[in-house]
């Protein structure tokens, strides 16, 4: 007992060795020292947004590359557009040219003034078709679109033509005509289109083939072949073809004394009664063939009215009015001064409107140049006509020419209505200008599967 009181400390050190531990001592943390968990999660994020901001630099690299690759296949596609668009424009110019027959003012620089360029380039020939009337110098045009959308062309036989000076021009195209020797009557046309103006881009290489567009341009090469739809298909068989009723045949002399034909002088689709055959005895067929026997009436193989015109030229009436080579006059009644005009112009295929009236005499069309006179319905002839060629009445015709005016057909006449003859009609069949009508005259089209892209 003594001694466990006389030694206090003792115990104090036995409960401490038995006890709770003694609070442990740390170390002090030197300032700006980060602990090692926050130094893990920090470079952690600074490497996933390094790794994000790469791949999104990546991303906008490639975008902007497509962007870009975008941008100069749409600038490369937009040339080829608008040279293939000069191409095909040159194509569909160079056609209308040739359908016209007007000569009032030159279509490009170059041409003779008073002269189509249908007449200017092509000939006819005595078979029949066309070729060129140089065949050796081709024949070359070269037009450009200007800022206003308006062509300014050049044109030259012998020589490259030179291109029109045209400021801020939008693009051009170049043409070349040439004749097919295996095929007489098909013209072959080349063109060439460029979204430029420049020379290297708008000429023909010499060997035919392809050549290179100069920097920054595009150049489209397509060649295609027209041909003539002749506007007279089947020749007539007689001077006048009639598909209804006949009136005062006393007033019409008709003759047919070609000796390569029948002899016919009239061929109606309809029976006729006696009194309505009773010509002119002036009337006289080939090789003194009966009057009778020169007269074929009721005939079957013409069909109806509306076949009548048909079956002479190939297609429905108002479709063959639409021709690109047919002029329609747009007259109210008188249709003579406007008749004359486009006569004097150059015209060959003349279409009068319905109800028309010629109230003037008038000398149309000549042995050289005969003219084709259609009308789109009926037609009062007022005073003296003279006609080479041949006249075409869908309606009615009525001729009455005053003060004893005589009118004078060399071809032939179809009516597809009936005829009223008041004044002294001549009608003479002449199969030299109805093979001149249907060789040389009608509308220049494209020849199927004959267009052709070489570049």
């Amino acid at each position: 007992m003594a001694s466990a009181t006389a030694n206090p400390g003792a115990s104090h050190r036995l409960r401490l060795s038995t006890g709770a531990r003694a609070p442990m001592t740390r170390t002090p943390r030197q300032h700006g020292q980060i602990p090692q968990r926050r130094w893990i999660k920090g470079f952690s994020t600074l490497l996933t947004v390094s790794v994000l901001l790469y791949l999104t630099t990546l991303a906008m690299l490639h975008i902007s590359r497509v962007q870009t690759l975008e941008q100069k296949l749409g600038a490369n596609q937009w040339r080829r557009v608008v040279a293939q668009d000069m191409a095909e424009s040159g194509l569909a110019w160079l056609q209308q040219q040739l359908n016209t027959r007007a000569s009032a003012a030159p279509p490009c620089a170059g041409a003779p003034a008073g002269r189509s360029l249908r007449a200017h380039l092509l000939q006819a020939r005595e078979d029949g078709g066309w070729q060129l009337r140089h065949p050796t110098a081709p024949w070359q045009a070269a037009c450009v679109m200007t800022a206003e959308g308006r062509l300014q062309c050049q044109c030259a036989s012998d020589t490259p033509a030179e291109l029109p000076d045209a400021e801020h021009a939008q693009g051009g195209f170049a043409l070349r005509l040439q004749a097919l020797p295996a095929q007489p009557s098909v013209l072959r046309v080349w063109a060439v289109g460029c979204n430029g103006r420049t020379r290297g881009c708008l000429s023909f290489p010499a060997d035919g083939a392809q050549a290179e567009a100069p920097p920054g341009q595009s150049r489209q090469l397509i060649t295609q072949d027209l041909a003539l739809v002749s506007s007279l298909k089947v020749l007539p068989a007689a001077a006048l073809l009639l598909g209804q009723d006949l009136h005062g045949a006393q007033q019409l002399t008709l003759h047919n004394q070609d000796p390569r034909s029948p002899g016919l002088l009239l061929n109606a689709t309809q029976v006729l009664s006696p009194a309505d055959l009773q010509l002119s005895a002036a009337s006289r067929s080939v090789g003194g063939t009966p009057l009778p026997q020169a007269l074929r009436v009721g005939d079957s193989a013409q069909g109806a009215q509306t076949e009548l015109l048909r079956h002479h030229i190939g297609m429905a009436w108002e479709r063959y009015l639409k021709q690109p080579g047919a002029q329609v006059l747009d007259c109210a009644e008188d249709c003579s001064a406007a008749l004359q005009a486009a006569v004097d112009q150059g015209q060959r295929f003349v279409v009068l409107p319905d109800g028309a009236v010629l109230s003037t005499p008038l000398n149309l069309g000549s042995a050289d140049a005969p003219l084709l006179l259609a009308a789109r319905g009926s037609l009062r002839v007022q005073a003296a006509l003279t006609l080479h060629g041949a006249l075409l009445v869908a309606g009615n015709l009525q001729w009455q020419s005053a003060a004893g005016g005589v009118s004078d057909v060399l071809g032939a006449v179809l009516v597809g209505g009936s005829m009223r003859v008041e004044s002294p009609v001549t009608v003479r069949f002449d199969a030299q200008a109805l093979m001149a009508l249907h060789a040389h005259e009608g509308s220049f089209v494209p020849v199927p599967a004959s267009w052709n892209q070489l570049g």
